[in-house]
């Protein structure tokens, strides 16, 4: 959908998908032409900025987080508790009934 002279603009599905003709361009057109970001702003770079943002807006408060265990909450979770520590931030897990069920593996870290 877009609305151009609002700048308003969205997706209805997920480009990110590796069977999504076009994907990587959608998201590169979104980003860079529609949005304006300047290339060459790496992850790491961004994600000190994010961190940032984060501990400016929270000031001393405590931070709860509903998590569903999507990409999404997960990283705001997890840049959250970067930012401020673990003793400030609290997330519980939603269990939306959306997620794949796996079968549970051991892992060695």
């Amino acid at each position: 959908m877009e609305h151009a002279g609002r700048r308003l603009f969205g997706l209805q599905f997920h480009p990110e998908v590796v069977h999504t003709e076009h994907g990587t361009e959608i998201y590169r057109t979104f980003v860079f032409d529609v949005c304006g970001c300047l290339r060459g702003l790496g992850s790491a770079r961004r994600v000190t900025q994010v961190v940032a943002d984060i501990r400016r807006v929270a000031g001393d408060r405590k931070v709860f987080f509903l998590i569903s265990g999507g990409v999404d909450s997960t990283v705001a979770f997890s840049l959250c508790a970067r930012a401020l520590g673990p003793e400030r931030v609290l997330g519980l897990y939603v269990d939306t009934g959306f997620m794949p069920r796996a079968t549970p593996r051991p892992c060695s870290i």
